[in-house]
């Protein structure tokens, strides 16, 4: 993880629904005017003081009136990417392979990120707290349960099984709820502060579609197709040969029960039915059938198509040829994608002046006991 490039990612900020962020919003009258970049570096600044104490077991950081302790910097998860990592998985490996200055020196800047990370998340929501107040306190813990209902169905709905990953992420319902309304707050806070309304032209999400198209809506070639897959050696003296059971099929026989019967493939019990394939991805000696399945159209039968130790008959159920998905059909995503890149920028900018704020902070007696600490939790 380089320092720079995750600092916006450290403070965790979630892109929650325009339905749960208007739900917020109808609960709150407070103004939403726009901040300037003076009135933002103003408000940054001067908004919390921050300090270090001596607590329990080391040290903490004090952010108006909310502590940040040692173990919330080292075993608290922390996201990257959309993805939740523990401290000591990320720093564990490098500790291993080195002496306690050694590791010190190597993992400072990353540790000095990610404790102003902490400190500016909390000074980000300290500042929603502020403006808003505890009138959306209802309205967010239902949003909190019903994000919490949706991680759950991801597991099936297997309440064990969603507290294992919850658990191997390094939370619990508790936190996990927690975390979410801490996000959803200051998510809002965001977007009530540094509205970003200006009409989308057309030519803008031209431009806009041809930037991401190869990330975001790019289709590939692919596949699907049923095959008796014949080995003749396996074939017993009463089996038809290929160019029967190729009569068979012109005749009307179900194509599928006839690779039920006397294919010898893998894919003989689901009636030679392979889905959807990356052409490029057929390995010898089905890379024939790549070549032979873009001369088809589906519903196509071919065959007998020879390779070694095989004979394909092959019947095309469905091709798709690799381009893009094209904008008629994705312009309301590029809106979001252009609404959404507009609300990062915004983030981006508050967190670069909240994190100088933060590392003002950073006293490094506290970042050389977390590295102690981490070092010590890695060598268990």
């Amino acid at each position: 993880m380089s320092g720079k490039s995750n600092n916006s990612r450290v403070v965790v900020i979630l892109a929650w629904s325009a339905a749960v962020l208007l739900a917020v919003g109808a609960c709150s009258e407070t103004s939403t005017t726009a901040l300037t970049d003076s009135e933002m570096d103003r408000l940054v600044l001067t908004h919390q003081k921050i300090d270090l104490v001596r607590a329990q077991g080391g040290l903490a950081v004090v952010v108006g009136g909310e502590t940040i302790t040692s173990d919330e910097i080292v075993k608290s998860p922390m996201e990257i990417g959309g993805t939740f990592i523990l401290p000591i998985q990320h720093f564990s490996q490098l500790a291993k392979l080195s002496s306690l200055e050694q590791f010190k020196d190597r993992a400072r800047r990353q540790m000095e990120d990610i404790i102003a990370g902490r400190i500016s998340g909390h000074l980000l929501y300290q500042m929603a707290r502020n403006q808003f107040g505890e009138h959306v306190d209802e309205t967010l813990d239902k949003a909190v349960e019903t994000e919490m209902r949706r991680f759950v169905l991801q597991f099936g709905g297997d309440d064990a099984k969603a507290d294992q990953a919850l658990e191997a992420m390094g939370m619990d319902r508790k936190s996990f709820k927690e975390y979410k309304n801490r996000s959803l707050l200051t998510e809002y806070y965001i977007s009530t502060k540094f509205p970003d309304t200006r009409p989308i032209t057309h030519s803008e999400m031209i431009d806009f579609y041809n930037k991401v198209r190869d990330e975001a809506f790019a289709v590939s070639s692919s596949l699907k197709f049923r095959l008796i897959d014949i080995h003749p050696e396996a074939m017993q003296a009463a089996d038809p040969n290929a160019d029967e059971l190729l009569a068979r099929i012109k005749q009307g026989q179900d194509f599928a029960e006839l690779a039920r019967q006397y294919s010898h493939g893998s894919k003989k019990a689901l009636g030679g039915l392979w889905e959807l394939q990356d052409p490029d991805s057929l390995v010898r000696p089905y890379d024939v059938l790549a070549r032979q399945g873009r001369t088809l159209k589906p519903g196509d039968i071919a065959g007998p198509i020879e390779a070694p130790g095989h004979i394909f008959i092959m019947k095309l159920e469905e091709m798709q040829t690799g381009g893009y998905r094209p904008f008629e059909q994705v312009q309301s995503e590029v809106q979001e994608m252009i609404f959404a890149d507009r609300r990062d920028k915004v983030m981006t900018k508050l967190n670069d002046r909240l994190m100088r704020h933060a590392a003002l902070g950073i006293k490094d007696e506290f970042v050389d006991f977390c590295l102690e600490r981490m070092y010590e939790l890695s060598m268990q």
